[in-house]
């Protein structure tokens, strides 16, 4: 028996004085695992040790040209967006992040800025909503050469989110077209506190908790105005949609242990109530 072992490789980045609140990578001769769970738990572990820097962890990639370097990008408080390539390791031979020094990457203006999601006539919008609009609503730099910050997740709630100074478009995830889309825009200047962004949101917010469907399915629904929405698995079973009023099928598709398929449907009216809570209780499948 023949069996090949793969050890972890890790890089690490850290701007001394500065908290870095974005950070992405682009990568050629490296991968992650099915579940991502190793390279995780060594960053975790680095994170401790050096709480100011970001890591990445991942496999060498057998099936790409072999390399020792990944592209990273970071944001740091008071800088400008920073892009280098990053020495990778081999884990066990890792002796911690590259250092830079506070002058190595430019200075650029940020604001403490809390975001603020108002319907049309100016109202906060509910707790619940705003929570199941996590992921899902995003703000990317007017400039056309700027990259996306990424969603605003956390910037929806109480606490104000660093933000660099200058133009913003406000995106919001389309499901029609499975991407992000704008719908508005705003100025950071380091005068401003907060934003108030209006989201006329039509749609009505169904909580659906599957109980049963297990590990492996898919959840799609089907609305009579066309709408189509396709969801993966979710840990506890609990899916957060945003639908239009009026009725829908939801189908979950499961495969079985002898490799046939079963699909379970259920009709759905979605009502005039901003937010709906569904139980679904999922037929046992042997």
């Amino acid at each position: 028996l023949d069996i090949v072992l793969s050890e972890l490789w890790v890089g690490g980045l850290e701007l001394q004085g500065a908290r870095a609140v974005n950070h992405a990578v682009m990568v050629t001769g490296f991968r992650s695992s099915q579940d991502g769970s190793a390279e995780q738990a060594l960053v975790a572990e680095w994170q401790r040790q050096h709480p100011q820097a970001v890591f990445w962890a991942m496999f060498r990639d057998p099936g790409r040209d072999p390399s020792e370097s990944v592209r990273v990008t970071v944001d740091w408080v008071g800088h400008a967006t920073h892009r280098q390539d990053l020495r990778m390791g081999p884990a066990s031979q890792f002796q911690g992040p590259e250092v830079l020094a506070p002058d190595a990457v430019p200075r650029r203006d940020w604001s403490e800025v809390r975001v603020v999601l108002v319907d049309a006539q100016g109202r906060e919008l509910a707790p619940g909503i705003r929570a199941a609009l996590e992921g899902r609503i995003g703000l990317a730099p007017a400039a056309r050469e700027a990259r996306t910050l990424g969603p605003l997740s956390t910037m929806v709630g109480n606490e104000p989110m660093p933000l660099p100074v200058g133009e913003y478009v406000v995106q919001r995830f389309d499901p029609a077209n499975e991407d992000m889309v704008p719908f508005g825009r705003c100025t950071v200047s380091k005068e401003v506190r907060e934003l108030r962004v209006v989201l006329n949101l039509t749609d009505r917010l169904v909580r659906l908790h599957l109980q049963g469907a297990g590990a492996g399915y898919e959840l799609r629904i089907v609305h009579e105005s066309g709408r189509k929405l396709q969801e993966f698995p979710a840990k506890d079973g609990r899916h957060a949609l945003f639908l239009p009023q009026g009725p829908c099928v939801a189908a979950v598709h499961r495969v079985l242990a002898d490799g046939s398929e079963v699909v379970d449907e259920l009709a759905i009216v979605v009502t005039a109530a901003p937010e709906q809570d569904l139980g679904w209780e999922l037929p046992v499948r042997n």
